[in-house]
């Protein structure tokens, strides 16, 4: 029985080892071709953070295509770990038959149905004239186009997804809440000089645009315009005989009451709130960790 998977496994094509992004083990490519096109694989690396390979074996047998570039991917492990950002294209040429493997990662960018219509649109009529270097070339920048478009749409989410998160947080009314407590002695004495001279909806106004001011939440400049309007009426009621009555011969607001506003911000506590918030090739090539899954398409020429 040992014997028996022993040579089975004999006969199952080599697995040859990754040293270059380009891995021509039937020669059909020529030196200056291998050349570019491992040029363009690797700056398709820096711009998209993933990996592309290219395998061209004399054949696959005795498995399928499915089957053998599966292994490859498995073992080669193309694409960033955890990420599995990762595509392996395969060229068996006694069968005629293309192969493109996807990684996990990349499944969304390159869905079965894409990577069957680059073969099939794309890598196909090339193959048939022959022009290997050229379909190879031209796959390698419909990989990488969809790759391209499925990264803007995910960055384009993610800025979305942040911006809303900046305008709706949850916590937004907490903090509000706790740097109104903070500003209570200052926006007291603020209100107790200004209600004697002001309508009260007036010192709400001005009490709520500057919680909004010191704080950039709405939430604080709504609740400091409703603190301040029931608190200006209240020491309106309580003081007002006051204001009918000379105090010391001069009028209240020439004694610097409307001077005193300044006060919330003069001490500098409330300053902070307006802050804000390898890819060269070293000559070796190897996989990054990436996991496969049997994502991709076949066809052939």
């Amino acid at each position: 029985m040992l014997f028996a998977l022993a040579a089975m496994a004999q006969d199952y094509a080599p697995i040859p080892p990754l040293q270059t992004r380009i891995t021509d083990t039937a020669s059909i490519l020529g030196v200056s071709a291998r050349q570019e096109l491992e040029q363009k694989l690797v700056a398709f690396e820096q711009t998209s953070g993933g990996q592309l390979a290219v395998l061209i074996v004399k054949t696959a047998e005795p498995e399928t295509i499915e089957e053998y570039a599966l292994r490859v991917a498995e073992a080669w492990k193309l694409g960033k770990k955890g990420k599995d950002t990762g595509a392996l294209m395969v060229l068996a040429m006694k069968e005629r038959k293309i192969r493109l493997e996807v990684g996990y990662g990349w499944e969304g960018a390159l869905p079965d149905v894409e990577a069957k219509r680059i073969i099939r649109e794309t890598i196909s009529p090339f193959f048939k004239v022959n022009q290997f270097a050229q379909g190879i070339d031209a796959g390698i920048d419909k990989i990488a186009l969809a790759v391209s478009k499925d990264t803007k749409a995910a960055a384009t989410t993610v800025n979305d997804k942040g911006q809303w998160e900046q305008s709706h947080n949850p916590g937004e009314f907490d903090a509000a809440l706790e740097t109104l407590f903070g500003m209570a002695p200052a926006l007291l004495g603020v209100l107790a000089v200004l209600s004697f001279v002001l309508p009260s909806t007036l010192v709400a106004l001005i009490a709520g645009g500057a919680a909004f001011f010191f704080t950039g939440s709405a939430i604080a400049g709504v609740a400091g315009f409703i603190v301040a309007f029931v608190g200006a009426l209240l020491l309106q009621g309580i003081f007002g005989s006051f204001r009918k009555a000379p105090l010391g011969g001069r009028r209240v607001h020439r004694n610097g009451g409307l001077s005193s506003g300044p006060v919330i911000g003069s001490g500098g506590s409330w300053g902070g709130w307006g802050g804000g918030s390898s890819g060269g090739d070293s000559g070796g090539f190897s996989g990054g960790g990436g996991d496969f899954g049997g994502g991709g398409a076949s066809g052939d020429w």
